[in-house]
């Protein structure tokens, strides 16, 4: 399922794509963020946050949601054929800082500084507001999609939100493509989707 530049290049320039990016409010994405970020998540204590997103998944239109024994999300929007591939997106959770942290705002003109707002708060929002976004304009796909909110990728985490779940409940075994920021993972097991170096969103 590899696209050339060319074909990229047509989906982005689409009415279909150009309405959804048209659609989407800085204002009501940050301020998904910051609830995301005021909901304390360090790395494998992301439970509450964890279970605030079922209920985002759940809201935004996804399919088949869980929470696994590492408190990572699950949701899907599938495509029409049922042999389609299956696309991993994902965005992590847990943040850097404990759990005690004061996780006040400071507001500086037009930016926002806050503990864990950049990393991965926002990232948590983008993947919530782009399956809103898929779902409420119709985006053709020819893919099945997994979005994923998982746990325990900072520090001494290594990853294992990710690496150690079970695969998406209820889903295909084998993650076809992952796209997690940066590489992919063509028709390999879903385990091995973070075998590279990658970072999330």
């Amino acid at each position: 399922m590899s696209l050339s530049n060319a074909s990229i290049t047509r989906l982005v320039n689409s009415s279909v794509v150009q309405n959804a990016r048209q659609a989407i409010r800085q204002q009501a994405l940050l301020e998904r963020a910051i609830a995301i970020q005021q909901i304390p998540a360090p790395t494998f204590g992301e439970a509450a946050r964890a279970a605030y997103l079922e209920q985002c998944f759940r809201q935004n239109g996804l399919q088949q949601v869980e929470v696994d024994a590492l408190h990572n999300v699950y949701g899907w929007l599938p495509a029409p054929d049922p042999n389609a591939p299956t696309f991993l997106i994902s965005a992590h959770t847990d943040t850097v800082f404990p759990q005690e942290t004061d996780l006040s705002l400071r507001h500086a003109g037009t930016q926002v500084y806050g503990p864990g707002l950049g990393d991965n708060s926002l990232g948590v929002a983008a993947l919530l507001t782009l399956a809103g976004l898929l779902e409420q304009h119709a985006i053709p796909r020819s893919a099945h999609l997994c979005f994923l909110a998982n746990s325990r990728e900072e520090g001494l985490g290594d990853l294992g939100g990710i690496r150690g779940g079970a695969g998406p409940p209820g889903g295909p075994g084998e993650c076809r493509h992952c796209d997690r920021g940066h590489g992919a993972g063509a028709g390999v097991p879903w385990r091995d989707c973070c075998a590279a170096p990658q970072v999330d969103y």
